[in-house]
């Protein structure tokens, strides 16, 4: 599905199905969500909205990245030093060559590779961010991703993961790009599964936001941060 233009084209619009319009909106409830969690969680991170870097040290990863559109518009503003973009389509991996810009090519690792068959060092990652793709997984070959992205996070690190839920089904499935959605409850079981927990704010509320400014006919989408046990 992913290889092919017609279905895909390397674009905002083809990354999210013809939703480009749902771009800013989602990179803004993101960039909000990671604020709050910075203002508690300190990872040695400088947030500067130019993109500037200053922390030799960070380093992020964003999974199923398909042309980077998260790690231009969200992480490497952040001002990480490095960032890793995993994407298991050849063509659209190269794109993100040309569309995260010449002065931050240099920060970022191009690795095809699908996210089953992905085994990064321990300790290596401040940020994972997860983002619509744990549907192309099996469950358990998402148990098993998500337990190695845990033994992948550097001390105080997070992984993020942002997807579509389903509310009446424990899951459904689509047969055009042969994806699934589960729901909330069906993916928290299987969170527990992979030995990683949700992050509490010191308030003792666990850090999962919802997505509120998409339209209604827009499955919910969650943003969960979680650590490893």
């Amino acid at each position: 599905f992913w290889e092919n233009q017609t279905n895909a084209p390397a674009t905002i619009d083809g990354m999210l199905g013809g939703f480009s319009v749902l771009s800013e909106r989602d990179l803004a409830a993101s960039r909000a969500f990671l604020e709050h969690i910075l203002q508690f969680r300190h990872l040695n991170l400088n947030l500067n909205v130019n993109g500037d870097n200053t922390n030799n040290a960070s380093r992020s990863c964003e999974c199923g990245a398909g042309i980077g559109r998260i790690t231009k518009g969200l992480l490497l503003p952040l001002g990480i030093s490095s960032c890793d973009l995993v994407e298991t389509s050849p063509r659209l991996i190269q794109c993100a060559k040309q569309y995260i810009d010449e002065h931050h090519v240099p920060k970022c690792n191009f690795l095809c590779c699908g996210l089953q068959d992905f085994y990064p060092a321990e300790d290596t990652y401040d940020i994972i961010w997860i983002q619509w793709v744990i549907g192309y997984l099996t469950d358990w070959d998402l148990v098993s991703f998500l337990w190695r992205m845990g033994r992948a996070l550097r001390e105080g690190g997070i992984i993020v993961m942002k997807d579509n839920t389903c509310n009446e089904m424990a899951f459904l499935a689509d047969c055009n790009d042969s994806d699934i959605t589960r729901s909330f409850k069906y993916l928290m079981a299987i969170v527990e599964q992979s030995g990683l927990r949700v992050l509490h704010c010191p308030n003792g509320r666990q850090l999962i936001h919802w997505q509120e400014d998409f339209p209604d006919d827009i499955w919910p989408v969650p943003m969960i941060c979680l650590t490893r046990n």
